[in-house]
């Protein structure tokens, strides 16, 4: 309950990225700030007894294509291992509180409008670059 504004805050940043088209949010790290407002969100969900702390059915999986994952890169390039920990660890927080912060009807369903608001979003910046003239910028 108290988790969902962060996640959709945090799927709306790392999805349409704002700090790209204005320039003053480059300097605050909106990321971390989401980040810490869904977890916050979620500890006082946890804490409300609100949400309850139940491993994910696919989280066998996430686990096990992420170790996957970092053992082939530390086989091939090891010097580039502690950052690929931090690129896996990025969707591996999405997951951790989506699944653990969603566990609600209502909630599933403002997260999947979430999505779909964004995914509709991008489809109409595509468009309209798509048919809008050749410029130089």
């Amino acid at each position: 309950m108290f988790a969902i504004p962060g996640i959709v805050v945090l799927l709306v940043q790392a999805y349409l990225r704002p700090q790209e088209f204005f320039v003053q949010l480059q300097t605050v790290p909106l990321l971390y700030l989401f980040l810490g407002l869904a977890l916050f969100g979620l500890a006082v969900d946890i804490k409300l007894r609100h949400t309850q702390l139940v491993a994910s059915p696919l989280l066998g999986w996430v686990l096990a294509f992420v170790g996957w994952s970092l053992f082939t890169l530390a086989l091939r390039l090891p010097s580039g291992l502690q950052t690929a920990m931090t690129d896996f660890m990025i969707p591996f927080t999405f997951f951790f509180l989506v699944s653990q912060g969603v566990q609600r009807f209502r909630s599933l369903a403002v997260i999947a409008a979430t999505v779909l608001l964004i995914g509709l979003f991008l489809a109409f910046v595509g468009v309209h670059q798509g048919v809008s003239p050749f410029g130089c910028f």
